[in-house]
């Protein structure tokens, strides 16, 4: 079932994906130009590295292309054979009587490999890294301090600028992740409810929207399931709020476990439970129902014991909208209360009742 935090997380993912396959490109493409101008002027670094850059950057380019479930492993591979290869850059430079050009473009890449950093890691995760590679980069200057006497003062103002863009970098790019940290923050809090976690009403509106139109674009079908506790009230009543909270949350859990995964479900209201079920037909939308009930069943809740619920299934028809779309859910909802309770009600009364729901995972006890 798709969840609030979980869909956030991956849009991150795949967009951290997709910048690390453009820099794993340009990285490739960059030490391709970078080699073809040092030929003419032997170097170690130049000649042993940098074809083992390239081959190591496109061998990683393919893979994570290849098997994007490797990203992990990839992103990990590539921060460190770059940090290498730039800290050995800097060693480099002070090391050589007169700085070379090209110890001088590549250390310049310092601050772009802080911001990929931060992009491509958790923000706490991210912070050590960069401050371990800027602690790193202070050590190479304090080991050759004896050599900074036969830098001369161009070179020695470039090396100033390099150390102070270096903290500039860190503390922008910290700036930027706690933006962004907080706009997912408030991102979460507007549209999941706070006491289940599912997506709250406003965000279910938004969702029916799109797979709607989806579905009206493409001639596919939308089924819903509105979902109702039986008797809270009187849970709440003859147990407290904090019980009915218990309640609440413990079928927030079934839901989120038990509904197929491309389901979206969240709190409608109180009580009340809306699933969205895109490219589901009535039949199959009333046995999915018809599964939540057998969990729920199941489950033994402190000092109330079971909990039944009432279901009501609609599906998109020709010419419908979403109000309408709700409102037959809710008639078949009322429906299957005024039936007694502890019932699917479908919006047409032609379902089969012998077929049930394939599941894999067992019921759950929640205390």
């Amino acid at each position: 079932m798709r969840h609030l935090h979980v869909d956030l997380d991956r849009q991150f993912e795949q967009l951290e994906l997709q910048l690390m396959r453009a820099t794993l490109g340009i990285a490739a493409l960059g030490s391709t130009a970078a080699y073809w101008v040092s030929i003419a002027q032997y170097s170690w670094l130049y000649h042993v590295t940098l074809p083992f850059l390239l081959m190591a950057w496109l061998i990683l380019s393919v893979v994570v292309w290849q098997v994007p479930r490797t990203y992990p492993i990839i992103k990990n591979i590539y921060l460190g054979t770059t940090i290498l290869y730039l800290l050995l850059c800097l060693n480099g430079f002070f090391e050589q009587s007169t700085a070379q050009p090209l110890f001088l473009a590549f250390s310049l890449w310092f601050p772009v490999q802080y911001m990929v950093i931060y992009v491509l890691y958790p923000s706490q995760t991210a912070h050590r890294l960069a401050l371990g590679l800027l602690v790193l980069s202070l050590f190479s200057l304090v080991v050759h301090l004896g050599t900074l006497s036969r830098i001369d003062p161009s070179q020695m103002a470039w090396l100033i600028h390099f150390y102070v863009a270096s903290v500039v970098t860190i503390m922008m790019s910290r700036y930027v992740i706690l933006i962004k940290d907080k706009y997912v923050l408030a991102y979460r809090e507007a549209n999941s409810d706070a006491l289940t976690g599912l997506y709250n009403r406003r965000y279910l509106e938004d969702q029916l929207n799109e797979v709607v139109s989806f579905a009206v674009r493409y001639d596919k079908t939308v089924s819903l399931l509105l979902l109702d506790l039986d008797h809270f009230k009187q849970i709440n009543d003859l147990f407290g709020h904090a019980t009915g909270d218990i309640i609440l949350k413990g079928f927030a859990e079934v839901l989120h476990l038990h509904l197929p995964k491309n389901a979206i479900a969240g709190r409608w209201g109180g009580e009340e439970f809306l699933v969205i079920l895109p490219e589901m037909d009535l039949h199959r939308a009333w046995q999915v129902a018809e599964f939540i009930h057998v969990v729920m069943r199941s489950i033994k809740f402190k000092k109330v014991g079971s909990v039944t619920i009432s279901v009501g299934v609609s599906e998109l028809a020709p010419l419908d909208s979403i109000q309408s779309l709700i409102q037959r859910a809710d008639q078949a909802l009322y429906q299957a209360k005024a039936a007694g309770r502890n019932k699917t009600m479908p919006q047409l009364q032609d379902i089969q009742r012998g077929s049930s729901y394939p599941h894999n995972r067992p019921a759950k006890t929640l205390n």
